[in-house]
């Protein structure tokens, strides 16, 4: 077989066969395909919480106090969401692990399914997520978090409110 390629010719006559060449360009791909960052699927704790938004002052009273990990953000999201009083309905924690979903399950059969989480560079990952009343799937999202950053995802109206899903990697 002729071959008529200025590169190929440069590689055969340099005492380089083809088929070495094809050997070390798939090396290299091999190793640079391993060595992006951002791909490495990682086993990470994720806490999770729901809240209750509403306008009922009288809640307040007898509310939980708001977990230690978002308490900053009370304020915050009493006027982002446009509620008076926010309740802690329930939280928890989980291990998100490769290729294996994870659920946080709440009070009222909410539960976070947790089926991502993927590390990106320097303390960020990508969550991929659903939201779950009974078996009925109410949202599926993915976001870029910081670790130790919550994210709030707006969930159903519920009651005089509305619930709230704060997720947040905690590891």
């Amino acid at each position: 077989m002729l071959i008529r390629s200025s590169v190929l010719r440069t590689y055969v006559a340099g005492n380089c066969s083809f088929r070495t060449f094809l050997l070390g360009a798939g090396i290299l791909f091999a190793v640079a395909g391993l060595t992006q960052a951002g791909e490495a699927p990682v086993v990470e704790s994720v806490w999770g919480c729901l809240l209750y938004a509403s306008n009922d002052r009288a809640a307040e009273k007898v509310q939980p106090q708001m977990p230690s990990q978002i308490r900053d953000y009370d304020e915050r999201l009493e006027k982002l969401l446009g509620y008076a009083s926010i309740q802690t309905l329930g939280q928890g924690e989980t291990v998100v692990e490769p290729d294996r979903p994870s659920s946080i399950v709440f009070h009222g059969n909410i539960r976070v399914e947790l089926t991502g989480l993927t590390r990106q560079p320097g303390e960020h990952f990508l969550v991929v997520l659903r939201v779950f009343q009974k078996d009925r799937q109410l949202i599926e999202t993915q976001a870029n978090v910081t670790r130790g950053s919550p994210l709030f995802i707006r969930g159903p109206l519920w009651r005089s409110g509305q619930l709230v899903v704060a997720v947040m990697v905690v590891s």
